[in-house]
């Protein structure tokens, strides 16, 4: 069973499942202009609207299904869409067998991350995306 595949994903996260069956996923989005297809999109609470408002978008783009904390007819529901999240790249570490290198500092962090991930051919966050859904992100798509 993959991480994504909405059997093994639901207990998890403490999700609940809809009725219909739902398709194994192959990534993770939490940008509905970002799904790429296959990819399992993260419903969360932004400033000023849900991402649940997003879900036709996302699904029309090719995800396989949603997370939210709102009800949908193709998602998981889970208490919290962030906390699922990062519990799900907590989850995708967690199967990693490499070493994992953090990059910090005031400058020079994307620099060097993208030295170090064209040197090793190491995965690593696109451009700055360097937020902890983005890295929760990231961590899923090293583990699959």
């Amino acid at each position: 069973m993959t991480l994504l595949d909405p059997a093994t994903l639901a207990p998890l996260l403490g999700a609940t499942a809809p009725a219909a069956a739902l398709p194994t996923g192959t990534g993770v989005a939490f940008d509905s202009q970002r799904v790429r297809e296959g990819d399992v999109f993260f419903a969360l609470q932004g400033a000023r609207r849900h991402g649940i408002e997003f879900a036709d978008e996302a699904l029309g783009r090719g995800a396989a299904y949603l997370v939210s904390d709102r009800p949908h007819p193709h998602g998981l529901r889970v208490e919290d869409a962030g906390a699922a999240l990062l519990e799900l790249g907590r989850q995708a570490r967690a199967r990693l067998q490499g070493a994992v290198i953090g990059v910090t500092g005031s400058a020079g962090k994307t620099t060097t991350k993208a030295m170090l991930a064209a040197t090793l051919g190491a995965r690593a966050t696109p451009g700055n995306f360097n937020t902890p859904y983005a890295l929760a992100r990231t961590l899923v798509d090293a583990a699959l």
